[in-house]
């Protein structure tokens, strides 16, 4: 499966190697930032703000590289205005691949580990295909179906690390991650099919602005809910601040009680 932009001309092998190596990076710090995220914000607050705040700063980097002579593509697709049938096109691109992918990756993350999240997350090139072979982009041979089977069977061994239940929290957070993955492999081959349409940046600006948009409505009744900064900023800022405000209290009421007790015993006649 040859990947090729709307002009028609495939990017150097170096460039790809460089941005995979750069996405690859970013993923890693990812995870890790997500699960630290996740200590001072609700699973589905924290993924709906980051959904909204990737969409909203995803539209000035679309106008500024836009205007930039090696985004020329995207300069031209600003020039033609949209059809109702290309902001369709937007919404269910950015419903896979910014809505589903963002919000079960993060809500996942909540009841799964850092190493379960990146191993299934790692998997998406085995959805990729799968789908690619639904849809007539691939031919599946026994080879691709085997590596299917062991990359499954990796996960299966995985989730029983602590016992393989119904209600055990890792198989549910396991399961909610794959399915963001499984979401991200429909947004890919679903790009596969619209990349002689659109230009790169113009396809993953707009498909996240309208992920931004399906999420708007959720965020702000999280935000709403929060009821105070004390939500907005990490936990540990305000945990220790209070936990030594009720151990003072706490010593207080302890030495206050001890005095009151040695006056009792004191004031007491002698036998």
């Amino acid at each position: 499966m040859r990947v090729e932009t709307s002009s028609g001309q495939a990017p150097g092998r170096p460039a790809l190697s460089a941005s995979i190596g750069l996405v690859t990076i970013i993923w890693a710090i990812n995870f890790i930032a997500a699960k630290i995220g996740l200590r001072s914000l609700p699973a589905m607050t924290m993924a709906s703000f980051r959904v909204v705040l990737a969409g909203a700063m995803m539209i000035p980097i679309y106008l500024l590289c836009s205007r930039l002579p090696a985004f020329a593509e995207t300069a031209e697709s600003r020039r033609r205005r949209f059809t109702l049938r290309d902001i369709w096109t937007f919404l269910y691109m950015g419903f896979f691949g910014v809505t589903i992918n963002q919000i079960c990756f993060t809500v996942g993350l909540r009841y799964t580990s850092v190493s379960h999240a990146a191993v299934i997350v790692g998997m998406g090139p085995i959805y990729t295909l799968i789908f690619a072979v639904l849809f007539n982009l691939e031919k599946a041979t026994w080879r691709k179906a085997a590596g299917m089977a062991i990359a499954f069977a990796g996960i299966a061994v995985m989730a029983s690390e602590n016992g393989i239940s119904a209600h055990s929290p890792s198989v549910l957070g396991d399961a909610i991650t794959m399915a963001g993955s499984i979401g991200f492999a429909m947004y890919a081959v679903l790009g596969k099919r619209l990349a002689g349409r659109y230009d790169p940046l113009t396809m993953t600006a707009l498909s996240h602005f309208a992920g931004a948009l399906i999420v708007l409505p959720v965020a702000l009744s999280r935000a709403f809910s929060l009821g105070s900064a004390e939500h907005l900023l990490p936990g540990a800022l305000f945990s220790k601040p209070q936990n030594a405000e009720d151990g003072r209290d706490d010593w207080q009421q302890i030495s206050e009680g001890a005095q009151l007790r040695s006056f009792e015993i004191a004031e007491q006649p002698e036998i």
